[in-house]
């Protein structure tokens, strides 16, 4: 019980407010962001199967997120673990984000490929030349 004498500080400051969804702008960024480390890592097929496998619940794993975002946030931030959970519930974000790491890999390959200067035909016909 309080006493008429005590503030109410700790419920006006220092609480966190849940957030209800993701704006359109947090949502590009963090598949801009994931797929971005994805990539980088050269994690892509391994990314992209996981997260189709797990698409059909999706909306378990955000709820397991937002369960464990106490002990989490402790190690991440509060508000990161929060936005993940929000993102990861939802299968439209999933989709989005396998599309943009496949997205992200060709175009990681179509740039290999530049810098090479050849598509690789040549050296298949080079190997075929070499056997006969």
């Amino acid at each position: 019980m309080r006493t008429s004498g005590q503030s109410d500080t700790f419920y006006e400051q220092g609480t966190t407010m849940l957030l209800a969804e993701l704006s359109e702008e947090a949502r590009a960024e963090l598949v801009e962001s994931l797929a971005r480390r994805v990539t980088e890592r050269r994690l892509e097929m391994p990314a992209v199967l996981f997260l189709e496998m797990h698409k059909p619940i999706a909306f378990l794993g955000g709820q397991a997120l937002a369960v464990a975002a106490p002990l989490l946030g402790a190690l991440f931030g509060y508000e990161n673990v929060q936005r993940l959970a929000l993102f990861v519930q939802s299968p439209e974000n999933i989709e989005a984000l396998t599309q943009r790491i496949e997205a992200m890999s060709r175009e990681s390959t179509q740039h290999s490929v530049d810098q090479d200067g050849s598509d690789g035909s040549d050296r298949s016909d080079r190997s075929v030349r070499s056997v006969t």
